[in-house]
Order: C-alpha cells, then sequence, then structure tokens
C-alpha cells in the first residue's frame, strides 16, 4: 500500500512541484493521470471497501492529491481556498469516478472528459482572474 501511495502520488507531486509554473504542473499533471494503469486505483479502492490499513492509505491518497490539485487552481485562477478547495474535490470525484464507471474506455475518452470539464472552469473563472 506504502508503494503504491509513492509511486502513483507521492513521485508524481514531487516530480511536477519541481516544475516552474502552475501551468506546466497542470498540463503534465493531466498527461500523467491518463497514461497510468487505472486498474490498479479502481483494485485498491475496491480493497479500501473491505479493508481498514488500505482505507487509511487511499483516504490519505486521496487528500495529498486533491491538496495538490488545489494548489494549482488557487495559483492559476486566483480562487478562494475554499473555492479551490470544491473544485479540486469535483474535479478528482470525476476523475476517479471515471475510473470505476469506465475502466476500460480509451484514453481518448478520458481526454475528452478532462477538456470539456476545463473549458468550463476556464469559461467561469477565467474572465475574474487577475492572471486571465
Amino acid at each position: 500500500m506504502e508503494y503504491w501511495k509513492k509511486k502513483n502520488t507521492g513521485d508524481i507531486i514531487e516530480q511536477l512541484s519541481a516544475l516552474p509554473d502552475s501551468i506546466g504542473k497542470a498540463k503534465h499533471l493531466k498527461i500523467i493521470a491518463m497514461a497510468m494503469d487505472q486498474t490498479e486505483d479502481v483494485g485498491i479502492r475496491i480493497l479500501a471497501q473491505k479493508n481498514a490499513i488500505a482505507s487509511g492509505v487511499v483516504t490519505a491518497v486521496d487528500q495529498m492529491r486533491i491538496e495538490f490539485m488545489k494548489s494549482l487552481y488557487q495559483d492559476q485562477l486566483d480562487l478562494s481556498e475554499q473555492d479551490a478547495q470544491l473544485l479540486a474535490q469535483l474535479e478528482y470525484a470525476a476523475f476517479v469516478g471515471t475510473q470505476t464507471i469506465w475502466p476500460n474506455s480509451p484514453i481518448e475518452h478520458g481526454q475528452s472528459l478532462s477538456a470539456l470539464f476545463h473549458k468550463l472552469v476556464k469559461a467561469r473563472y477565467a474572465a475574474e482572474s487577475p492572471r486571465s
């Protein structure tokens, strides 16, 4: 479990944190997330429903991922902490839900969903952001 946490979250956040700007971090995160073996995450989430140790690790991973995404939204769109948190939770819930509902879908399906989500976010928030 700890290996999965490090490989699929800790190492990725560390790698992305070394990039100089949040736009680059977000682009690379999307590429990495789409390329990952989704069945591994789905399997661990199934295990976590029955195993307290696995559940604790999954909860920690979810918190790490959402916190990282929240920081990207705060930086890119100059959102309040609360709005960035909610937006990160919404995007992450969509990502996890997609893994569960369509575990064998082609990568293009996830890319299309992600592109539409980010188009909607940009349309909603970019006009308000001083960085736009």
